[in-house]
């Protein structure tokens, strides 16, 4: 990607710039929704993900509620958004304060 990035656009990146690049603009995107009024409480899958499949090859196959609670909780952990939203110190670690 950073060869194909630097032939199209001259530029001399790398990939952890790029990584970074996107971990930006995830954190601003988070932000913005939650300036717009969206809580982690939004952060949901629809009804049909906890419901058995009836068919195919993930016939019976559903996601438990609490595992995705708990999944939920994981990542934003991971991604430094504790609570669900980018801490302080995630926005000023990327810049974006």
């Amino acid at each position: 990607m950073c060869e194909l990035l630097g032939s199209v656009t001259g530029w001399n990146t790398s990939v952890f710039e790029l990584i970074k690049v996107g971990e930006r603009s995830a954190n601003m995107a988070r932000v913005f929704n939650l300036r717009e009024g969206l809580t982690p409480k939004d952060d949901v899958l629809p009804q049909r993900f906890f419901t058995p499949q009836s068919s195919g090859p993930l016939q019976g196959v559903a996601i438990e509620p609490g595992r995705f609670e708990e999944a939920k909780k994981r990542y934003y952990n991971m991604v430094g958004w504790p609570e669900g939203s980018p801490s302080q110190g995630k926005l000023e670690e990327l810049g974006i304060e």
